[in-house]
């Protein structure tokens, strides 16, 4: 069965499931459904699932990281974050990204 006829007969259930419904406003879901079809509202939700999580990552995640930098970037002395054209000049100026590498491997050389 193809993807097409699947996503038909997985609508054609869902609406009829939800036509059956005694409640009114689940009965209006169920002809939104059917006027959109299932793919658009499964791609409405992961957008929406998608907004939530980038708003929260800017919100909780990033200010705890960004002082996380701050912080390795005082503690070792060959820590810092290069720029997209610092990358394409030198890629191996990446392992300053990861903390105590460098540090460590000059320990580990000498």
């Amino acid at each position: 069965m193809n993807k097409q006829k699947l996503w038909k007969y997985t609508t054609v259930v869902l609406v009829t499931v939800l036509m059956f419904s005694l409640v009114p406003e689940v009965r209006l879901f169920g002809l939104f459904i059917d006027a959109i079809g299932i793919d658009m509202l499964l791609l409405l939700v992961e957008t929406q699932i998608a907004i939530i999580f980038f708003a929260s990552y800017n919100q909780l995640v990033k200010p705890v990281l960004s002082n996380v930098n701050v912080w390795l970037e005082k503690i070792d002395p060959y820590y810092f974050l290069p720029s997209i054209a610092q990358i394409r000049e030198c890629p191996v100026i990446v392992l300053h990204a990861a903390p105590f590498l460098v540090g460590l491997s000059f320990i580990l050389v000498v």
